[in-house]
């Protein structure tokens, strides 16, 4: 259950909609914290503090909200097409957006200053500002957000990718290999160095542990009812009580097989959720 809601939790916090909220909080903090270390900055080094002009050069933080919704989407659609490609991928969801701020900003920077100011900053003059004092900036935003989408896209996939479980055996016998459907398998046992696979019609001998075999089936078909023995739960018609915490397992075919109570309680869960 703990996993469940951690699972749900990191679901909510990573939808497309609370992704956007959390992107506009986090430029919006960095504006108002920028600009107040502006002011602080003026203060110790006793000169005019000029709020317009600061917010018109924090302005480059408003700008990573459209560009990083770009690059989510760049990454979603080649990711997937360039699998083969992935590092050059990665390298231009992280240039392309840095080159895209970089020219933007000081052209933003122009604008705004000739529309609201008494002069307007050059864009060569903006542009050497912004390529001295935020390069950096660029590249580790948009480098760290490529790595937390590629992560996320990851842990997105394992978590909804379908387990695949064996649907036949194959087994040799010596010179020849023979192809065991897994539904027709009564029970699995360990015949060491072998493990031992019973069908209605034979039994054969595989070389592999229980252990290794058991992780390939379906636990919802085969379950452990002893150290050394797995059942197929469809197989099992009915079960007794030894009256010592043990039973008797009738299957299909009228052979018993122990159910140990260690096994017991999984084993009575499975049956009457298959009943």
């Amino acid at each position: 259950m703990l996993l469940k809601e951690m699972f749900n939790i990191k679901q909510q916090l990573f939808n497309k909609d609370n992704l956007k909220k959390g992107l506009l909080v986090l430029v919006a903090f960095a504006v108002v914290f920028t600009i107040f270390q502006d002011f602080l900055h003026s203060n110790f080094n006793k000169y005019n503090f000029h709020f317009s002009e600061s917010l018109l050069f924090k302005s480059f933080w408003l700008l990573f909200l459209p560009i990083l919704l770009l690059q989510f989407k760049f990454l979603a659609i080649y990711l997937h097409q360039l699998q083969k490609r992935k590092a050059v991928v990665i390298f231009l969801a992280v240039a392309l957006p840095t080159l895209l701020h970089i020219i933007l900003f000081p052209i933003i920077v122009w604008g705004l200053s000739g529309l609201f100011f008494d002069h307007s900053y050059r864009i060569q003059d903006t542009l050497g500002y912004t390529l001295a004092e935020d390069l950096y900036k660029y590249v580790f935003v948009y480098g760290l957000a490529a790595l937390v989408f590629i992560y996320r896209q990851s842990q997105h996939q394992t978590t909804t990718l379908p387990t695949v479980f064996l649907q036949k055996i194959v087994i040799n016998t010596g010179r020849n290999y023979v192809t065991v459907p897994v539904a027709a398998i009564l029970f699995i046992d360990t015949s060491a160095p072998y493990i031992a696979i019973h069908t209605l019609q034979k039994t054969y001998l595989h070389t592999e542990t229980l252990k290794s075999i058991s992780e390939k089936l379906d636990p919802q078909q085969f379950i452990r009812v002893h150290k050394s023995t797995l059942v197929n739960i469809s197989e099992v018609l009915s079960y007794k009580s030894r009256l010592n915490g043990d039973y008797d397992l009738t299957l299909s075919n009228e052979e018993m097989v122990r159910l140990s109570r260690n096994y017991a309680p999984a084993f009575k869960k499975l049956i009457h959720l298959t009943q």
